[in-house]
């Protein structure tokens, strides 16, 4: 679903790019790097890691909506009857069902897609917990 936004809305990436261009710790890169979703003949739909980094971070206040739609978007958000005994969740008055992060992390999972991880567990951490994060540029 967030390809097909990304594609559907024209997310540039403008504003990771001029960080990357800047310099700084944040980005091992200096080009992003482009993910080809589809191929023929007279077109190509692709994204690049810079689109994907503006739809996750390119917000100065994530808020509960955008926090509940970022983690759907990954497929991270479940809900339940039982509570889930290994991880945090939080009871929905709305559905009467428990709502948990359900992100498996793959065992060879390299740094990037353990730091991205570690970044969803806190957004839905802060989303239960009815609290705001601000990123800092």
């Amino acid at each position: 679903m967030m390809l097909t936004f990304i594609l559907d809305q024209k997310i540039s990436g403008a504003e990771t790019d001029e960080a990357r261009r800047q310099g700084g710790t944040f980005f091992e890169l200096k080009k992003s790097i482009e993910i080809i979703l589809s191929k023929s003949f007279f077109s190509k739909k692709a994204v690049n890691t810079s689109q994907l980094i503006d739809m996750i971070l390119g917000i100065r206040v994530m808020q509960f909506i955008h926090m509940n739609h970022l983690l759907m978007l990954f497929g991270g958000v479940f809900m339940d009857d039982a509570k889930p005994m290994d991880r945090p969740s939080k009871f929905n008055k709305d559905h009467n069902k428990f709502i948990y992060l359900g992100l498996e992390l793959p065992a060879d999972a390299d740094k990037s897609i353990r730091n991205f991880y570690n970044l969803f567990h806190q957004i839905f951490l802060a989303m239960i917990n009815d609290v705001e994060i601000a990123f800092d540029r």
